[in-house]
């Protein structure tokens, strides 16, 4: 199980941990159970048990405190619903917590309009984040009584509005996968007009910033790490969120319909 020093710590075991939780829930290969196990109690452990949130380390591991952030806490939730989605137990307590940190990060009437670490300064990655993961944890919210489908239909809406307000523009492009690929996530799962304009718009141009170059093996069918985060973190991570982004048709069933209770 990942845990070092390194700033983006619990970013990089959150992404590991949903592979590593989908690998046993397509295979249910037993040699992966404990692995997974130990990935769903460390990152248990790892969470803030006052607000509920993630950051880059582990909660009080060398005296580390922090309240977290919605894009390590969001890479966590959804680790943790893939084992979940797997058949590991999951302690529901955790899924609370969490539910209560993206309530205290979030503003908008509904507070679905997510900041980074708090209500101010909103962002559309946060916001396409933070309507994914209350996807997720929907059902959990309704079986805890902590919503009705009413109340969290209404915030995934004004979610997908300020998403909608946020559409790329063809003149004026700025690229930002990790925006792109929770979009894609949220957006698809909302369905509905919003899901069909964004869809529209985002697919060419996916299909166009694809590299091809057949006489250069390393960079044929990649994606340029560019845009906002995009050299920071590489061509093999900014190609993965790009091709998951165009895989989200085959990944994902809609898991409700937002247009039903």
């Amino acid at each position: 199980v990942f845990t070092s020093d390194h700033g983006e710590g619990l970013n990089d075991h959150g992404i590991a941990a949903i592979a590593m939780a989908e690998a046993y829930s397509l295979t249910k290969d037993p040699r992966l159970r404990p692995v997974v196990d130990r990935v769903v109690g460390f990152t248990i452990r790892a969470q803030n048990p006052k607000t509920g949130g993630w950051r880059y380390k582990p909660y009080e591991e060398n005296g580390y405190r922090d309240r977290g952030d919605m894009s390590v806490t969001g890479w966590q939730i959804m680790a943790l619903k893939s084992a979940q989605f797997g058949g590991i137990d999951v302690p529901l307590e955790s899924l609370d917590k969490a539910l209560k940190y993206m309530d205290s990060i979030g503003g908008g009437k509904r507070k679905s309009i997510y900041g980074y670490t708090s209500k101010g300064n909103p962002k559309p990655a946060m916001v396409s984040e933070g309507m994914f993961c209350h996807q997720l944890l929907r059902q959990h919210a309704i079986d805890q009584h902590s919503a009705s489908p009413q109340d969290i239909n209404l915030r995934l809406e004004e979610s997908s509005k300020y998403i909608e307000k946020n559409l790329p523009t063809p003149r004026r492009l700025k690229y930002n996968y990790y925006y792109w690929y929770y979009a894609c996530l949220a957006l698809h799962q909302q369905q509905g007009p919003i899901w069909e304009s964004w869809n529209a718009r985002m697919r060419p141009v996916f299909l166009k910033a694809q590299v091809k170059r057949p006489g250069q093996a390393a960079l044929h069918g990649s994606w340029d790490p560019i845009g906002e985060w995009g050299p920071q973190a590489g061509r093999c991570i900014i190609t993965g969120m790009a091709t998951l982004s165009l895989e989200v048709y085959y990944r994902y069933l809609p898991m409700y319909n937002p247009n039903q209770d």
